[in-house]
């Protein structure tokens, strides 16, 4: 690899790493407003279960010493939890003032969920942007990494068990070959 080459592919790393970064530190602001939320009585046991579950799932994302199918089963569990907690959120929010708070975590909970988007659609630019300053393996290789993780957010979107099991085995596969393919 030349230097030019080693240079774009390393700025280009460094660019997908700090996308990723800056959507976690946003999903962590996120998480800690929607748990100072103050709700009304009625919802205030939906709120913290909900609230805890958040936390708890961006707790289990960010720890990088798990396996990476054990990660992904406890962020499944917890995005369950966060799942009916939401649910059960709006089923008592009886209230038209109850029904205004819903929809303001509602809000801040989807907002929430676009954060990784937004991060994998910097690095699908960042990955593209390296054509023409790399080998072509090296572009191709990295373009797989980043749908491959593509694959995994859409997976745990489904909550499906399966299929997040083989969107992550599929990205460990594509990071293995990004490794290899960079020496």
């Amino acid at each position: 690899m030349t230097t030019d080459e080693r240079t774009a592919v390393r700025e280009t790393l460094e660019a997908i790493d700090q996308a990723v970064r800056s959507a976690a530190a946003r999903r962590a602001h996120l998480v800690r407003e929607i748990a100072a939320m103050a709700p009304p009585p009625a919802l205030a046991a939906d709120h913290r279960n909900l609230a805890e579950a958040l936390v708890r799932r961006e707790a289990a994302d960010a720890d990088e010493t798990s396996d990476p199918l054990v990660r992904a089963s406890h962020v499944l569990n917890e995005a369950i939890h966060a799942r009916n907690a939401r649910v059960s959120l709006h089923q008592h929010a009886l209230q038209p003032a109850d029904r205004q708070y819903a929809q303001a975590v509602e809000a801040k909970v989807v907002e929430l969920d676009q954060t990784w988007h937004w991060a994998l659609d910097r690095a699908k630019e960042h990955a593209a942007a390296l054509h023409g300053r790399a080998r072509n393996e090296v572009v191709v290789a990295l373009a797989a990494y980043v749908r491959a993780f593509r694959n995994v957010l859409e997976a745990s979107e489904t909550l499906y068990p399966s299929r997040i099991r083989q969107a992550v085995q599929v990205a460990q596969e594509a990071s293995n070959h990004l490794e290899a393919t960079l020496g």
